[in-house]
């Protein structure tokens, strides 16, 4: 009986190690950053979204611009920039005039897991690059 209660008690450990390790192949232990920043590497990587990206980060880092982050929002500035100096009012009227012409900046706000990142301050802070 003790045998059995402690091949028991190693399996459930074995079990718990195992699925507590990160498993980088399924996606998991990779930051939300890291994912992000992978899927859109071309367009981080060009030099226009450079200039006004670490800028632009930093403006949604802050608290009340964070209040007005969510997917309704992003939908109705992606679909009219105009909008975006009303929601956020120090933004870098650079990212705005890009915006405004830049289909492939707009399909990266569309994408879920970018506007996931965007209301997470703490995870703005750690993207890569940033």
């Amino acid at each position: 009986m003790k045998k059995r209660i402690v091949l028991c008690f190693l399996i459930c450990t074995l079990c718990i190690f195992y699925s507590s390790m990160p498993n980088p192949a399924l996606g998991q232990g990779v930051s939300l950053a890291q994912r992000v920043h992978r899927k859109h590497n071309k367009t981080f990587q060009r030099e226009d979204i450079r200039g006004v990206l670490p800028q632009v980060l930093e403006t949604l880092k802050a608290p009340d611009t964070q209040d007005r982050l969510n997917p309704l929002t992003i939908s109705i500035v992606v679909n009219n920039p105009d909008f975006l100096p009303r929601f956020i009012p120090d933004i870098d009227p650079k990212f705005v005039a890009l915006l405004k012409r830049d289909q492939e900046l707009k399909n990266l706000l569309r994408d879920p897991q970018v506007q996931k990142l965007l209301q997470s301050p703490a995870a703005i802070m750690n993207s890569p690059g940033c």
